[in-house]
């Protein structure tokens, strides 16, 4: 009896025993079985998750990977400091890190991959400087541990892709473009001068900077239209696409002149970093016909107003002074020739046919002009009734192109002129 009462004390102190150790010693196995917190840094270039090695493009994005790790797990955000580069622009696009895990030998570890942009300005070789990594973890015992990690250094080289883009040209690299053009004129509008119009320029570009597209519209002068540009509108953003940017231009004109009004085109340059290609869009210009208003179509025709004038005031003076100087001097012999064979007067033509005749060849028959068998029929016709006004034409100008222009200068004088008016008129009665 005793014996079995012993047995049940002591059965009752062992399971006493068990119930207050028991909690106890889990909790103790799990704290000396932790692992020891370790955190890791990784970096490279390029846009997947393996280094790229190649030769880049100014202007090209190229996107450096930093990935932090560790095998326990992050308790704040991650910094990273350091990384100035000369004439490269540096950014970092993406506010958030692309968050994962992944399992190492058995554990499992927290992956935080983050992506800095750079873009190139011109060719040449440059080094991504090591990069300061300032993150905080959970170590074994749960409390936060702030740590501290550098990124390697990292070369890369810069070329330019084509030997067509050595001159002055505007481009930039992307891997994909799109071009609109927009005219705030409406189908059916009638401008006038005074009024104005804007064109629109848009340019879409992937994987590129709205700093880095090119500007297409210069300030462009011209007579016919007053230029005023807008301030451009720059927005940068992402979207499933990847990284897209805008750039927005726009220039109001005010129609000065009317006609046809000019527009030029414009011609963008890229570089296709998926085909590796040159590139070029053209945008058409624009011609429209503009109304003129009563005082800038004289200020269009003022110029062709004024020598219209000129040479009108000048033809009237002209044509008094000659007026004037044959009212008392003897009319030319070829001036009175034209107006007789006009009015049909055949008689005084023969007479300065032989006038002349006489004047420049020293004879007196017009058969002695010339021995053509043509002119000799003109010079029988011009003495009876049927003659016509071409025959009196043909001998006058046999008559002027038989003598030359410089024998006047040579020729002596004669020595009786007014013989020869009535060896004319001798002449003319016995014909």
């Amino acid at each position: 009896m005793m014996r079995a009462l012993l047995s049940l004390i002591n059965g009752l102190i062992v399971l006493l025993l068990l119930v207050v150790l028991l909690p106890k010693t889990p909790v103790y196995a799990a704290e000396n079985t932790a692992s020891p917190a370790e955190v890791k840094v990784n970096a490279w270039l390029g846009s997947g998750s393996e280094p790229e090695e190649k030769l880049w493009a100014p202007t090209e994005q190229i996107l450096l990977q930093i990935e932090v790790s560790t095998n326990r797990w992050f308790t704040s955000g991650t910094q990273i400091k350091g990384i100035e580069i000369a004439n490269v622009l540096v950014k970092q696009r993406n506010a958030f890190a692309v968050n994962y895990t992944e399992q190492e030998n058995g554990q499992t570890w927290s992956h935080q991959r983050w992506e800095i942009a750079l873009y190139p300005q011109a060719s040449g070789e440059y080094v991504i400087p090591a990069a300061t990594v300032l993150t905080q973890v959970a170590d074994e015992s749960g409390q936060k541990r702030s740590v501290t990690l550098m990124t390697p250094s990292m070369p890369f080289r810069v070329a330019l892709p084509s030997a067509e883009l050595a001159d002055s040209k505007p481009w930039f690299a992307a891997s994909k473009v799109q071009l609109v053009q927009d005219w705030s004129l409406k189908e059916g509008d009638v401008l006038t001068v005074g009024d104005s119009l804007v064109r629109t320029i848009k340019i879409e570009a992937n994987d590129t900077l709205s700093v880095l597209i090119p500007h297409l519209m210069p300030m462009d002068v011209s007579p016919m239209w007053r230029a005023y540009p807008n301030s451009p509108e720059l927005v940068d953003k992402q979207n499933r696409d990847g990284y897209v940017s805008t750039r927005q231009d726009s220039q109001t004109y005010v129609l000065q002149q009317g006609g046809e009004v000019h527009w030029p085109e414009y011609q963008l340059w890229w570089w296709n970093t998926q085909t590796g290609q040159l590139e070029q869009i053209q945008l058409e210009g624009k011609t429209l016909k503009v109304r003129h208003t009563l005082s800038s179509w004289l200020h269009y025709y003022a110029w062709h107003i004024v020598v219209f004038l000129l040479l009108a005031t000048g033809t009237w003076l002209i044509v008094m002074g000659l007026k004037r100087y044959y009212h008392n001097h003897p009319t030319p012999l070829w001036l009175s020739f034209y107006r007789s064979l006009l009015k049909g007067e055949w008689g005084r033509c023969r007479q300065l046919l032989y006038q002349r005749l006489r004047d420049r060849k020293q004879v007196l028959a017009l058969s002695q002009l010339s021995q053509e068998a043509e002119l000799q029929a003109a010079a029988l016709r011009v003495q009876t009734d049927g003659a016509k006004p071409q025959d009196f034409r043909s001998l006058w100008q046999a008559i002027r192109q038989s003598t030359s222009k410089w024998s006047k200068w040579w020729r002596l004088p004669k020595a009786l002129p007014a013989l020869a008016n009535v060896e004319v008129r001798k002449s003319d009665d016995s014909a």
